[in-house]
């Protein structure tokens, strides 16, 4: 039976449906108060639609009839987490969310930028965020990013160190230091209760109270114009204006508390932005940017900004004020999880606007949107495919110490990379060359059905590495279409032409690739650096084992792999060790073993 035959039998009951790709995955869930009419919706579809984006690429489709509106939205909330479904997660840009991290737990804490997708600190870790730029009446638009300025606010203003991680001493300061950017812990420079106190200021003014950091930055600024270093004012200038800003944020002029939500939404790009009150001061704001591919439904939108509110930010017995029409769509949901929406009462319609402006904003500041659909289409122009390819993975691989190799993949859905989709393979085979654990790779990824198989393959390489990619697939019988891209000059290979192809360096559709290409890389990268880490953090943790010794460990073994299957005779022998030094790297390399 084919897909449309299915549709057409689909029967006239509130229910849950489900589409599935050609490996059997789920790839959507909807609800619909009329199942055949709204199946009988994406039947009619037309190119540019979301629902013909998922039909073409569906192979069949299930429903589940129950009972009213309410028992479909739970069961679609609960198949939406049980699958994942790519066409749902679509929409969401992917991100993780920017905060401001202070650990309280390490002697001398440091401020630094966290991105991730749930509120959730660490004992100890104080969060402030997620940070969305909001637009305030009469000042500049952001310069540098206020996430940035912050960061510079608490070195220049508070001598907060930026660095990551715990506080490592040093003997001589860092160049942070040196320009007046940090008090310079690392060297003794400032006790820990000084440095704590300074810290504690720093958190207060995140809370609101600017004027102490206003009255610095304005002196220091004239002080600058004064001596006629007027780029180095112009920056001061910047830090004041992201001050006001997070003062100016506060002020609400309003009583009680409440969150007020407002939409965006233009062709396949919709946002959604809260701003957040309490006792008559705006506390936070939270934004979030959307992408289908093909033109979203205003209802769908805000329910899906809706889900994500109430998993990220909602906070318990809080009220929503949104309009009229939108309180009518978003009841069901908002009893369904226990929020309180209502249509915003006069007093508070002015800061409505401030979110409505804002949820605006954030569209207007994604200028690449049309260019990556120009992208998009080109890549399908030149690499003659039959769909735009809206999902793109890029492949790259990495040596560890000339034995061990690592692969990464990444996904590149709708012009955002979804990290979701990110995967590392540790290679499992024996061999050499490059093609044959590119080969490993690319079998276990087709082999991998959870999140079906993408538009377009890109493999770092040359002409070579792509004959492995379409060995691969003729062994599993799958076909994707696949392209190599090849440096110095980024050339293209494809399976129809023997030739490569050249595109300049201007050409939007090559610098995707590119964009692709470099964020596998780094992905792939990322991942060999900490197992180089790792192998070199075990072998200098063992006694006796120094960088002399750890360095002709590698030379005579090659690595990991062949330390690990060596015996304890063979590295006294081979590799030159003392009895009882051979036998403590035997048991760290070997820990299972151990008891």
């Amino acid at each position: 039976m084919t897909l449309r035959e299915s549709i057409e039998q689909a029967p006239h009951s509130p229910g849950v449906y489900l589409f599935y790709g050609n490996s059997g995955q789920v790839v959507y869930v909807g609800k619909a108060s009329d199942l055949h009419n709204r199946l009988a919706d994406y039947a009619r579809s037309q190119p540019g639609q979301k629902e013909h984006l998922i039909v073409r690429n569906a192979s069949k489709v299930s429903w589940i009839i129950v009972a009213n509106e309410r028992q479909s939205l739970e069961l679609e909330e609960t198949l939406i987490k049980k699958y994942a479904p790519p066409y749902n997660v679509l929409l969401k840009d992917g991100k993780g969310y920017s905060y401001l991290r202070i650990d309280l737990s390490q002697e001398y804490p440091a401020v630094e930028i966290v991105r991730i997708k749930q509120r959730k600190p660490k004992p100890g870790q104080l969060l402030f965020g997620p940070f969305v730029p909001l637009r305030v009446p009469d000042m500049p638009g952001k310069v540098r990013g206020d996430l940035k300025n912050l960061i510079q606010i608490a070195e220049e203003v508070f001598g907060i160190r930026s660095c990551k991680g715990p506080l490592k001493r040093r003997t001589r300061p860092c160049v942070y230091y040196e320009i007046g950017r940090c008090s310079g812990p690392c060297i003794g420079k400032i006790s820990p209760e000084e440095y704590k106190d300074r810290v504690q200021l720093f958190i207060k003014f995140l809370k609101g109270d600017t004027k102490e950091v206003e009255n610095r930055l304005t002196k220091m600024m004239k002080e600058e114009a004064e001596n006629l270093n007027f780029e180095r004012a112009a920056e001061l200038r910047d830090l004041l204006y992201t001050v006001k800003r997070v003062g100016m944020q506060r002020e609400a002029n309003v009583d009680g508390s409440a969150d007020l939500i407002a939409f965006a939404l233009k062709e396949d790009q919709a946002s959604g932005f809260v701003v957040s009150v309490r006792d008559g001061m705006i506390t936070n704001v939270f934004g979030l940017k959307y992408s289908s591919g093909a033109t979203i439904e205003p209802s769908e939108i805000m329910e899906s900004f809706f889900r994500d509110y109430v998993r990220l930010y909602h906070e318990q017995g809080v009220l929503a004020y949104v309009n009229g029409a939108v309180a009518e769509t978003l009841k069901p949901l908002g009893l369904l999880h226990g929020v309180r929406l209502e249509a915003v009462p006069d007093h508070w319609k002015a800061l409505l606007r401030v979110a409505e402006e804002n949820a605006e904003s954030i569209l207007e500041r994604d200028e690449g949107t049309e260019r990556v659909k120009r992208g998009l289409l080109r890549i399908k122009e030149v690499l003659r495919l039959e769909h735009i390819p809206t999902r793109i993975e890029g492949f790259d691989m990495a040596q560890l110490f000339g034995s061990e190799r690592v692969g990464g993949k990444v996904a590149y859905v709708n012009g955002q990379f979804y990290t979701p989709w990110y995967r590392h393979y540790r290679i499992k085979g024996s061999y050499k060359d490059d093609f044959s654990f590119m080969y490993e790779v690319v079998i276990r990824r087709l082999q991998d059905e959870k999140t079906g198989l993408p538009d377009l393959m890109l493999i770092d390489g040359g002409r070579q590495h792509l004959a492995v990619v379409e060995k691969a697939m003729e062994q599993l019988g799958v076909t994707v279409p696949a392209v190599a891209i090849a440096k110095p000059d980024d050339r293209l290979f494809v399976t129809w032409k023997e030739d490569p192809i050249y595109l300049p360096p201007e050409d939007v559709g090559k610098q995707i690739l590119q964009s692709i290409r470099n964020e596998a890389h780094r992905w792939v990268n990322s991942y060999h650096r900490k197992l180089r880490e790792d192998f070199g953090d075990i072998l200098l943790g063992v006694p006796g084992i120094g960088k002399a010794r750890r360095r002709k460990l590698i030379d005579t073994f090659g690595g990991m792999v062949g330390l690990q299957a060596a015996s304890i005779e063979e590295l006294t022998v081979k590799g030159g060790l003392p009895f009882k030094v051979a036998q403590q790297l035997y048991r760290a390399l070997h820990p299972e073993d151990v008891g």
